[in-house]
């Protein structure tokens, strides 16, 4: 059986003869973007496997156990209203959405792919270091707070990818479909409600309300999926992601 650089080699025409450096240029952009593609289809299996999502009305889950305000400040960019847009329909997607440990929370699985064809607008990205403007744009508000909340409530953190590899930060980034956010409360179910640029995590039994501390810090298992040991099995991920 042939190796993968010998067939790639044969389908960029250049299987013969010395390899100069645009070759080689050539051959790694192949492997790169066959390794994103790889990495795709991955989460797309993931997807598949996890529970039918459960929605809940709010007569079930009537007690707030956490509730946050989205921290959505104009920058007078032209993407403003983009971002808004597409953090609103991210969170009209997840409204309702029952998590527990048999039903954890998947960003991707609630809201789906941020494309056109599905309403979402140029929003703004990070990229590099750099905003440039994206197709869903400006969601990582939303998953940023999620996650921050889930922390909170001292959930079991199942997959979360930070923004640099800083695995101590309070920040999810996100790439469709293979970067997720996950998470799964460790007793009981919460109803997650958004409204208004405001998430509350509703409980069906009268709790104590947790006050958020923007300073907490989440302490990762040895099989939480995060920056560092999706590394070590890609190897590729700071060429690859897209930050949203």
């Amino acid at each position: 059986m042939r190796s993968k650089s010998i067939v790639l080699k044969s389908i960029m025409g250049f299987s013969k003869g010395p390899a100069t450096l645009q070759h080689y240029g050539r051959l790694r952009l192949a492997a790169r973007s066959l390794r994103k593609k790889q990495l795709q289809s991955r989460g797309y299996l993931e997807l598949l496997r996890l529970p039918a999502p459960v929605y809940a009305s709010s007569r079930a889950y009537e007690h707030t156990a956490l509730s946050m305000q989205l921290d959505v400040e104009s920058s007078g960019s032209l993407f403003d209203s983009g971002r808004d847009h597409n953090v609103a329909l991210a969170g009209s997607a997840i409204h309702g959405l029952v998590v527990s440990q048999k039903n954890p929370f998947s960003f991707w699985q609630a809201v789906g792919a941020p494309s056109k064809a599905r309403g979402f607008r140029v929003g703004r990205e990070v990229r590099a270091g750099c905003v440039v403007p994206t197709i869903g744009g400006g969601i990582c508000l939303l998953s940023n707070a999620l996650y921050q909340m889930a922390v909170a409530l001292n959930f079991t953190i199942i997959q979360r990818h930070a923004h640099t590899m800083n695995s101590n930060g309070m920040d999810a980034t996100l790439a469709w479909p293979h970067v997720d956010l996950k998470f799964a409360p460790k007793v009981g179910s919460y109803r997650i409600a958004i409204s208004d640029k405001t998430i509350r995590f509703m409980s069906s039994e009268r709790k104590k309300l947790v006050a958020f501390n923007s300073a907490s810090q989440a302490k990762f298992s040895d099989d939480t999926e995060n920056c560092f040991t999706c590394n070590k099995e890609c190897g590729a991920r700071s060429s690859i992601l897209r930050k949203l």
